[in-house]
């Protein structure tokens, strides 16, 4: 039987990557919580390239199992149809292939479900280190939108303060206390 449980400490993994790279907070971007996700981006990286590869070598292992549980099958299949055949016959591959398949069906099974099941969780998480390669690119984007937007709204503060107004007050305060005197 195929074991899934390693599901539940993917879906934990992958709850973390999207817990640290999600930057919207009440529907906005903060500044703080973009310079987060940019101060982490190494380690965020590293993080995910630490579980691809970790994945891939399993992926690999699952895979040299494998081969060694066919080969001995082959091997098994090969001595068994030969039995009945000449030495100067040979049998062929897909022949060999078939009865180590029908001699070992159930096992056969559970051996394409594993290695399908590692093919697809090496895949998931390759699409997820790619994802985010080209998720910093967007990160980058809105940190420099942000700038932007930051620094615009400074000069439009600027913009808008009245500096004759406040000139006018304060002559105003002076002339004010002059009389007074």
């Amino acid at each position: 039987m195929v074991s899934f449980d390693f599901l539940e400490s993917d879906a934990e993994k992958v709850n973390f990557i999207n817990n640290i790279g999600n930057l919207i907070k009440n529907g906005e971007i903060s500044p703080e919580a973009l310079n987060e996700c940019l101060g982490n981006f190494f380690s965020i990286t590293r993080y995910i390239l630490t579980l691809y590869e970790s994945v891939s070598l399993e992926d690999d292992n699952l895979k040299l199992q494998y081969k060694l549980w066919w080969s001995d099958k082959y091997d098994d299949a090969q001595i068994y149809l030969s039995k009945d055949t000449s030495p100067s016959k040979t049998i062929s591959d897909t022949k060999i292939e078939n009865r180590v398949i029908v001699s070992n069906k159930e096992e056969y099974e559970e051996w394409q479900k594993k290695l399908i099941m590692s093919e697809k969780r090496k895949s998931f998480y390759y699409r997820i280190l790619e994802s985010w390669k080209a998720n910093s690119k967007q990160i980058t984007e809105l940190s420099q939108n942000m700038r932007t937007e930051l620094m615009s709204l400074s000069v439009e503060k600027k913009a808008n303060e009245d500096l004759t107004k406040e000139g006018l007050i304060r002559h105003a305060k002076i002339k004010k206390v002059k009389l007074d005197d």
